[in-house]
């Protein structure tokens, strides 16, 4: 049984409708990636579609996300108890588009939204399970365009999926905004830690650092015309 028990694992839980009494201690063999020590790795008894909870608390994302890359399922879900906030990773089958997404829940608001759309799934069979995730990722995904987490912040994957369409959507214009941002910066594009930090002071962010058991994790906060933070974003 898990170590602690926290009221927003268990919303989640009853939300896939599982029995917190059905876990049981997993191997981390599930996965190709070494875990960290202190992590505790549960599975649940359910027939059609992996789902793991890892308790992984005082670590930080990159860690969890890091291990949830190299798990070798077709399809899952990983609940991640990271203490105050939660970690979902989910992977639908295919290989078409992105077909794994991920969510970080701190808020009663964020619980409820993923709980919603974990309810739609339906794990009575391999069918329903398989095709009722497909459509929770799809719906997860469009939930987190708010706080949407890149372990690369210029991935290719954004660039060439992402970028354009937001800006054509939003009536801006990259050659334009590229101008602007070349004589902000007196056309020098430096790429040392702190020409980095210019570049994005330019486009309106704050970067902050923070470090969690050794691991060192960056904050990427847009500032409002106050100058207020606004969503974290985190890579």
């Amino acid at each position: 049984m898990l170590s602690t028990s926290d009221p927003n694992i268990e919303i989640l839980l009853s939300a896939l409708k599982l029995d917190p009494a059905s876990m049981r201690r997993a191997t981390f063999h599930i996965s190709d990636r070494s875990p960290m020590p202190g992590w505790i790795l549960y599975a649940f008894d359910v027939k059609f579609l992996p789902i793991y909870l890892l308790e992984a608390k005082g670590y930080g994302l990159t860690q969890v996300y890091s291990f949830a890359a190299g798990i070798n399922k077709e399809a899952f879900i990983l609940i991640c108890d990271l203490g105050g906030r939660t970690a979902l990773v989910a992977k639908r089958p295919g290989k078409e588009g992105n077909p794994l997404v991920r969510r970080v829940l701190s808020c009663n608001d964020d619980y409820e939204k993923v709980a919603g759309v974990l309810r739609k799934i339906d794990l009575s069979n391999y069918l329903m399970a398989h095709s009722t995730l497909l459509s929770a990722v799809g719906l997860l995904h469009e939930g987190a365009e708010r706080d949407f987490v890149n372990l690369g912040l210029f991935s290719n994957y954004f660039l060439r999926e992402r970028m354009m369409s937001h800006l054509s959507q939003r009536g801006r214009t990259i050659s334009k905004e590229s101008a602007d941002l070349c004589a902000k910066l007196s056309g020098e594009l430096s790429v040392s830690i702190d020409g980095a930090k210019r570049i994005l002071d330019a486009l309106g962010y704050e970067l902050r650092s923070s470090k969690t058991n050794n691991a060192e994790e960056y904050y990427l906060s847009p500032k409002n015309a106050a100058g207020r933070r606004s969503n974290l974003h985190h890579f």
